[in-house]
């Protein structure tokens, strides 16, 4: 998607007209802001979806080419690009509002996986509103299962509205409220599952649930700039760790340290390293 970024000092009312402050425009979107953050921690990314074919489709695609993404599947609709506008309030809080336009189908086929050999697959939440894509997606998992290939999925869009799918028998990456709203519990609760859920949940950290197991993981504290894109920081961090090897709790402790970086600073993504993230977690930097 492509985002008009601004600061506000509340919501609008009803009816009521505001003007953004010192307003930004992002090529962002969970798959953009992942795979972006991933090359910042030094790993391949690539990512699978659609824009228009228009002005907003090329800033898209050019930024990610420009950080080097593969977007050999990113597929040109004649939908619009997806459009959104987020308002930041000054406690740092994210609401946006928009039109998915062309993010919201697109074909996806697990050849794709053939094409960019990946080690691991993750799946926003999003694209599984729609049921055609939640088999598409479902297809795509089970083809990397079968490879072998790790996998995850994100609730974001797709918890509250209280939907259920197959995949959640992948690695979960959640923030609370959708942890809530999906699994039912107050809090991260043990359960009986193959993969892990991870359950991010700001100023505490994370929590790691892993079959009859919860691992509270803390978070350093931090000045709260903007929210917007963490969960994403967290997700690429979480995976990039995992590539390298670590385990659950030790990617826990990545995902929070790249997401305490993100909130942080203005926008929609870390723009850290992996000596960035080393630096927060013994304790040289925030």
């Amino acid at each position: 998607m492509v985002a008009v970024s601004g600061r506000v000092d509340r919501l609008p009312h009803p009816g009521e007209n505001l003007v953004l402050r010192e307003p930004v425009i992002y090529a962002t979107g969970v798959a953009a802001n992942i795979a972006l953050n991933l090359r910042g921690l030094d790993a391949e990314a690539h990512v699978a979806g659609a824009v228009g074919r228009d002005a907003l489709g090329d800033l898209v695609l050019g930024e990610l080419r420009s950080a080097g993404v593969g977007v050999e599947l990113v597929e040109r609709s004649e939908e619009p690009t997806a459009t959104f506008v987020f308002m930041i309030e000054p406690n740092g809080e994210r609401t946006m509002v928009g039109a998915r336009g062309a993010a919201e189908r697109f074909d996806l086929q697990p050849a794709a996986l053939a094409s960019t050999h990946p080690s691991w697959v993750h799946i926003s939440g999003h694209p599984l509103l729609d049921p055609a894509m939640a088999e598409r997606c479902e297809r795509l998992a089970g083809a990397a299962e079968a490879l072998g290939i790790r996998c995850s999925v994100g609730l974001d869009g797709f918890a509250a509205g209280g939907f259920r799918t197959p995949l959640d028998r992948l690695t979960v990456l959640c923030n609370l409220d959708e942890y809530r709203a999906y699994f039912g519990h107050a809090e991260p609760t043990p359960q009986a599952r193959s993969a892990p859920v991870v359950v991010k949940a700001g100023a505490r950290g994370c929590f790691v649930v892993t079959g009859e197991r919860v691992d509270a993981v803390p978070a350093a504290p931090v000045a709260v700039v903007d929210t917007t894109g963490a969960g994403d920081a967290f997700d690429a961090a979480f995976i990039a760790a995992s590539l390298r090897g670590l385990d659950v709790r030790t990617a826990g402790r990545w995902g929070n340290a790249a997401a305490g970086l993100k909130v942080g600073r203005p926008g929609p993504r870390a723009a850290s390293s992996a000596a960035d993230v080393d630096d927060v977690l013994t304790g040289g930097g925030r």
